[in-house]
């Protein structure tokens, strides 16, 4: 079969290989044996050239690497950071949605098993009526568990709610309306307390999405004397969240794995935490190129800014999640 031909099928440009220079289209056409067309399809990703596995290699084991390769022009040969990004991101998040269905589910079958064993002492006559103590004490274990699981809402009837800009009659008005806000987010809590947990999942993303552009220049007020531009610092910036999305998801495999068979993850947690805060200070040395102390320091500050960051921005969201519930 004859694959060159003197000019692309495409837009007419004259080739010199075996892949058109100005439009990129390959001079192989669909002519050809299924399982050839097959292989094709899929040779990106599992052949060992692939960028896929150039890039999540890279990105796990060598910090700061693809930020340098992206600076240096080597950019084909590893999946644009935007699109990783977008890409670990989507699947961090619906494998943590998936991950806590699955663990529902499991601790409704066990509850519902619990039921059932109660349920079969109660028809064969085995339970026994506690005495005048138990009751107490199962009376008072009641108490606390209720205590314990109260709602992370509370709002004083003694604190007055008021602000500089608006007059006594729409603070109260503002009160009044919290108040309300409140009242239905402690029910709905109480309710359904798995439903913090979804909301959680549901605002994470674009919660860090949107702390990228900040932590990016927080790099840059940090940097500022290497004379970098914004956008370089950014995709660092990507590139570690990047990092960060796949160190969760192997953090919470291992841990899962190691509790269904029986092991301890402690040591094993203390590793995972060590690996990603030394991975991250690596990646700051590397790019920037900084002496072991300032980079430490540096770090430190930069960690103890993001941190607060994200303490502001969650707080943000749970008010706004709170009044427009």
């Amino acid at each position: 079969m004859k694959e060159k031909t003197e000019s692309c099928a495409n837009c007419l440009t004259p080739l010199k290989g075996s892949y058109c220079y100005e439009c990129g289209q390959s001079i192989r056409g669909a002519d050809r044996f299924f399982l050839t067309l097959v292989n094709e399809a899929f040779e990106d990703i599992f052949s060992l050239n692939s960028r896929v596995w150039k890039t999540f290699g890279n990105l796990l084991w060598r910090p700061g690497f693809l930020s340098t390769e992206y600076f240096a022009g080597r950019r084909v040969r590893y999946i644009p950071p935007i699109r990783l990004y977008f890409t670990l991101s989507i699947v961090c998040f619906v494998f943590y949605s998936v991950f806590a269905f699955f663990n529902d589910e499991a601790g409704s079958v066990n509850l519902v098993l619990v039921e059932d064993q109660a349920q079969v002492a109660t028809e064969s006559g085995l339970d026994e009526k506690p005495t005048e103590g138990e009751d107490i004490e199962t009376e008072d274990e009641n108490d606390e568990d209720k205590s314990s699981k109260a709602p992370p809402f509370d709002l004083s009837e003694d604190e007055e709610f008021s602000l500089p800009w608006l007059d006594a009659e729409q603070s109260a008005a503002l009160e009044k309306r919290i108040e309300g806000q409140v009242e239905k987010a402690q029910k709905i809590y109480e309710d359904n307390p798995e439903i913090l947990g979804e909301y959680f999942l549901d605002i994470a993303p674009p919660l860090i999405f949107c702390l990228l552009p900040f932590f990016a220049l927080l790099l840059k007020i940090f940097y500022v004397f290497k004379g970098m531009y914004y956008t370089q610092h950014l995709i660092l910036a990507v590139h570690d969240h990047c990092f960060v999305f796949l160190w969760l998801i192997l953090y919470t495999l291992i841990d899962f794995i190691l509790l269904k068979f029986g092991g301890t993850p402690g040591w094993l947690d203390f590793i995972m935490i060590v690996w990603c805060t030394v991975y991250l200070w690596l990646s700051l040395r590397v790019v920037y190129q900084q002496g072991r102390f300032m980079t430490t320091l540096k770090f430190l500050c930069l960690s103890f800014c993001y941190f607060l960051l994200a303490i502001v921005a969650m707080a943000g969201a749970i008010v706004f999640g709170i009044m427009t519930v």
